[in-house]
């Protein structure tokens, strides 16, 4: 097990906001650790004195409007699957 620290890095500055540390059995594995905390600020992951690697702040404005079109593709096939008198607002008697 190695020892690895992810700097969370801010994108107007460059300066570090906060860190995370963690262990991994190699560079692979912290990498995969890495990327599921990728987000708005950019990062460096680093073992001890060497950097791994760097991760460029995620477009969040992007991921939302992907998110929001792929919530609409599921209403949509669930909407066309149920039967017509089941689970609508509109058949639901008060």
């Amino acid at each position: 097990m190695s020892y690895y620290r992810l700097y969370f890095m801010s994108s107007f500055s460059g300066h570090i906001e906060g860190f995370e540390e963690f262990d991994a059995e190699d560079d692979a594995q912290a990498v995969k650790l890495a990327e599921t905390r990728q987000g708005a600020l950019g990062m460096e992951l680093w073992c001890l004195h060497r950097r791994v690697r760097q991760f460029a702040a995620l477009d969040l404005a992007s991921q939302l409007l992907e998110q929001r079109h792929k919530l609409k593709e599921v209403k949509h096939q669930l909407e066309t699957e149920l039967p017509d008198d089941v689970s609508r607002p509109e058949n639901r008697k008060a």
